[in-house]
C-alpha cells in the first residue's frame, strides 16, 4: 500500500465557528499515541489549539463567544444594555427616574420620591414603554423632564428637555409656590 490513510485537513477547512489555520504539533499521550491537533481561529477572532477528533465529533465548534452570544440573547429584551455596548442614554435615564422615585438611599429621593412624585405603573417595570413614548433623546444635552413639576414620570408629564428648558421650568414651579 502505498498512501497514507491520514486525513487530510486543508487550511481554510471549517468546523463550526473555527476555520483550521494549518496543523499544531501532536499531543503525546502517555501510552506512546498521539493525538492530531490544529491551529483554529473562531470567527469572532479568537485563536485556539483543538484536538481533531473534537472538531470532527462537535465538542469544538466555537472559543465559547456562541454560548456567551446566546447567554446575552435571553438576558437582552430591547437591546439598551449590554456588556458589549454599554447602556443607553435612554436607558440610563429611566434607570435613574426609578431610583430617585423608588429608592430612599438614591440622590435626590427627597426632591422626588420623598415629596410623592412616583413613575406610572406602565413605565415602572418596562423600558420598552417608557422609550415608545418618550422615544430616542434628541441629543446628548437633553434629559428626561416633567412638564408639570408636581406631577408624576407619566405619559402625558414627561419629556426630553434641554437644561435651559428645566431651568425655565423650574423657575415656573418656585413662583407657583411663592
Amino acid at each position: 500500500m502505498g498512501g497514507s490513510n491520514k486525513l487530510t485537513i486543508v487550511s481554510g477547512t471549517r468546523f463550526g465557528r473555527w476555520s483550521v489555520e494549518g496543523e499544531a504539533s501532536p499531543a503525546q499521550l502517555t501510552r506512546g499515541d498521539s493525538l492530531r491537533r490544529f491551529h483554529v481561529r473562531c470567527d469572532c477572532g479568537a485563536v485556539a489549539v483543538v484536538q481533531l477528533m473534537h472538531l470532527r465529533n462537535g465538542r469544538s465548534t466555537s472559543c465559547g463567544c456562541v454560548k456567551s452570544e446566546r447567554l446575552t440573547d435571553r438576558n437582552t429584551v430591547h437591546g439598551h444594555s449590554s456588556r458589549k455596548r454599554g447602556i443607553s442614554h435612554e436607558y440610563r435615564s429611566w434607570e435613574h427616574m426609578i431610583q430617585r422615585c423608588t429608592n430612599p438611599k438614591a440622590t435626590g429621593y427627597e426632591r422626588w420620591g420623598g415629596r410623592g412624585i412616583r413613575v406610572c405603573d406602565e413605565w415602572r417595570n418596562n423600558f420598552e414603554a417608557f422609550l415608545a413614548h418618550v422615544g430616542p433623546k434628541p441629543s446628548p444635552a437633553h434629559s428626561i423632564d416633567r412638564i408639570n413639576n408636581d406631577g408624576h414620570y407619566e405619559p402625558s408629564n414627561v419629556r426630553w428637555a434641554t437644561p435651559a428648558e428645566q431651568n425655565r421650568n423650574r423657575g415656573q414651579a418656585r413662583r407657583r409656590v411663592l
